[in-house]
């Protein structure tokens, strides 16, 4: 190679710059207007040369790796906007079809093959259909459009379509938000001339909650927007009342329940103690005092003094009843069934508690007593123990911290029960190696209600405070549910 024969500058590699002397060197990095000192070494002006190709081949790689990303995402957006006759609704589709035009600059002689490659061949034979004799392909992307929609979604009757919009209401189990929605979609075809204006009068008029009704009706100026705010401020408002009601009414019924217990162990010493003067005062003229007018005077006298408010199963608020509460369809995260909310749902305890049949006339005592009706089997039946409110007395369960074989358990403590119970969800998480023997007893609930069990548990160490007892046994209640400590 001549010394003054100028060198080709060759991107793909560069071990030619070793080949080429300083002033060649020289003549490239001119050409190529970088930055260097003549007076440099040769081994200096070769690194400026080698790393220069060096940055003009990262940025090559990246430019084509960005450009493989678009296409691929390209494709794979447009893999997706695809229509199926019977599945998809067409309207939708060509809305977003119109958006991938546009997203990339899709030209119009382009659309008509895009729309007819993105149906699937049911759809495709209905636009050959509609078209004939012509071919899909000889109309344009407006006509072929307007054909399969004019077929697909004809235009539905005004009349019809206003009488649909006026008739909605709210439903129980839907929110003001829900409600607009809905408004809105029912409005696409009834021509209002002002469309704001209806659904404001709609939402007004068929919202569920009377409050709300009331406060929207006494505004003057009302439009939409600010019916709208109101509405959704009075339904967050509910809601965080109730949580914060439940809250409350569940601290009052801790603090009653230990009160209340007190309270009626006193009552009944009394009565025993008058019962005895009594019987021993009047046993020599035959009269015998009657424990069971005491008892039902005492049990008015307590319902006079001690009347609370019957609390709402569905979500534990003490200020409507079940029938008129916010949540009363909502569905339960627990035992997925609607009527009550996670915060107050007992199905665990259903297995194992007591279980009281009723009849369906006792549904009417809903509002008096407000109980939690657990349905299982088209077999109504009453938990007896769960919230429930009868007198104006609440009845909280009362729990004992018991050690068993040196494991702390929070014990719920049952009087009308002889038997000790864990649940098999209890057994495994605390007690996962423990040899179950087999128990052939069959254990009934109140009602004769059949309870199954994995079996019995036998020469446990137990210890309540400083007590210990020992040889105790405890029965395994299939599936989850309380821990409950009986007589024995």
């Amino acid at each position: 190679m001549s010394t003054n024969e100028p060198v080709d500058i060759d991107y793909t590699r560069t071990a030619w710059i070793h080949t080429i002397n300083k002033q060649q060197l020289i003549d490239c990095l001119t050409r190529l207007r970088l930055e260097f000192d003549a007076k440099s070494s040769i081994d200096a002006l070769r690194t400026i040369l080698r790393k220069h190709i060096q940055r003009v081949n990262k940025e090559d790689r990246d430019n084509e790796a960005k450009t493989v990303h678009t296409m691929a995402e390209h494709n794979a957006s447009s893999s997706k906007l695809e229509f199926s006759l019977g599945k998809d609704d067409w309207e939708i589709y060509t809305e977003r079809l119109e958006l991938y035009f546009l997203a990339n600059d899709v030209k119009n002689e382009k659309k008509v093959p895009i729309l007819l490659t993105k149906i699937n061949p049911e759809a495709y034979k209905l636009a050959r259909d509609l078209c004939a004799p012509d071919k899909p392909g000889t109309k344009t992307y407006d006509q072929l459009v307007k054909l399969i929609k004019d077929h697909l979604n004809p235009k539905p009757s005004e009349t019809m379509e206003r009488y649909k919009f006026n008739q909605a209401q709210q439903a129980a189990t839907k929110s003001v938000a829900d409600f607009v929605a809905r408004l809105k979609h029912l409005s696409l075809n009834c021509n209002f001339a002002d469309a704001n204006v209806a659904v404001r009068d709609r939402l007004v008029c068929g919202l569920r909650d009377h409050a709300t009704k009331k406060k929207l009706l006494s505004e003057t100026d009302l439009n939409y927007e600010n019916a709208y705010k109101v509405a959704l401020a009075m339904e967050a408002a509910e809601k965080d009342a109730t949580v914060t009601e439940k809250t409350s009414t569940k601290a009052a019924a801790n603090t009653n329940s230990v009160n209340w217990t007190q309270k009626s162990g006193q009552q009944r010493q009394q009565q025993g103690r008058r019962s005895r003067s009594n019987n021993r005062g009047e046993g020599g003229r035959g009269k015998t005092y009657n424990n069971s007018n005491a008892s039902k005077s005492s049990s008015s006298s307590n319902r006079n003094t001690n009347h609370q408010a019957p609390i709402c199963y569905c979500c534990g608020g003490a200020n409507h009843m079940a029938r008129d509460c916010f949540h009363r369809y909502q569905t339960c995260r627990v035992c997925k069934k609607k009527g009550h909310l996670e915060a107050m749902c007992r199905a665990k305890k259903t297995e194992v508690q007591h279980v009281q049949p009723v009849t369906e006339d006792h549904r009417e005592e809903e509002s008096a007593h407000d109980f939690y009706f657990a349905e299982e089997d088209d077999n109504i039946s009453r938990v007896g123990n769960v919230n429930s409110v009868y007198d104006g007395i609440r009845a909280e369960p009362m729990y004992v911290n018991v050690s068993v074989n040196d494991i702390a358990i929070n014990m719920e403590v049952d009087t009308g029960t002889y038997a000790t119970i864990i649940s098999e969800e209890v057994q495994n998480k605390y007690f996962p190696g423990i040899r179950i023997e087999i128990m052939d007893t069959n254990l009934k609930a109140y009602g004769k209600v059949p309870l199954k069990h994995v079996g019995i548990v036998t020469n446990l160490k137990v210890k309540i405070g400083k007590e210990e007892i020992q040889q105790l046994k405890m029965i395994i209640m299939k599936g989850a549910g309380p821990t409950l400590i009986g007589r024995q």
